[in-house]
Formats: C-alpha cells, sequence, structure tokens
C-alpha cells in the first residue's frame, strides 16, 4: 500500500497511514507494528486514534529513520509517497516510492535548449507562434 510521510517544518512528524489502509489491514486488537528498516527492526505502537480520526504512526525512531533515508538531500521537507509493504505477521518494510524524473524544460525533453527552440521561436518566427496560437484556439 502506499502511505506518506507527515511533516512540519524541517522535521518528519509521522506516517500517514490513511482510513482505508487501516480498516483493510490492521486488526482493531493490534497494539503494535514493528518496521524491518535495513538492517532494524523497531515496534511502533498504535495509539487508540489509529483506528477513528488519527491513521499514522508517530514514533520517533521511525521519523528519524524516515528523515535520513527521504529527506538527507532535499532543502524542503514535503509529504512524500511510500511504499508500506507486508513482510510478516504485523511486520512491514518501507520503500520510497520512485518519483519520476523531471528534465529542466518540465516537459520530458532530453534538450532543454531545444525544447525552448521548438516552443519559443526567436521574434523572426512571430508568425509561426501566432498561427500555432490562432490553431489551438480553434481546437478547443
Amino acid at each position: 500500500m502506499v502511505v506518506r510521510t507527515e511533516c512540519k517544518g524541517r522535521k518528519v512528524t509521522g506516517l500517514f497511514i490513511g482510513a482505508r489502509n487501516v480498516r483493510k489491514t490492521f486488526p482493531k486488537t493490534l497494539a503494535a507494528v514493528e518496521f524491518e528498516l535495513g538492517h532494524l527492526r523497531i515496534d511502533c505502537e498504535l495509539g487508540p486514534g489509529f483506528w477513528r480520526d488519527q491513521p499514522k504512526i508517530s514514533d520517533s525512531r521511525l521519523c528519524e529513520w524516515l528523515e535520513f533515508k527521504l529527506y538527507r538531500d532535499r532543502r524542503y521537507f514535503t509529504p512524500l509517497p511510500v511504499i508500506l509493504a507486508p513482510s510478516g505477521k504485523n511486520m512491514f518494510k518501507l520503500r520510497p516510492v520512485a518519483l519520476p524524473s523531471v528534465s529542466l524544460a518540465g516537459i520530458g525533453d532530453a534538450n532543454p535548449a531545444e525544447h525552448l527552440r521548438r516552443h519559443f521561436p526567436p521574434h523572426g518566427d512571430a508568425h509561426r507562434t501566432q498561427h500555432r496560437v490562432a490553431v489551438h484556439a480553434t481546437m478547443k
């Protein structure tokens, strides 16, 4: 299942599981889950609000691991998707979701300079630009 980190400022504050994932995966009798984090194993308690209105896991050791693995090279701490995969009874592994890479041009061109030439011609080609805009407007 895909879950996401929760952040406040430059700190990871927990792992947001989501109400639907909690209902599908975690029995109400479960008091804690175990995470396999590489060579580390940690037990995280599930608070009473986990099944009601707070479907997240907030454990300082888990948060530190997430910060190190996902955020060490990032300037901004925004929620990131993480794969939470079962690996045994009440045990899970965490794996970062591979986010698609975006080129400098933001369109997927291998060469940003070529993208700029193709989509933003020099002033001498103004008539072509106007034609593209007119054609695009008529297609809507």
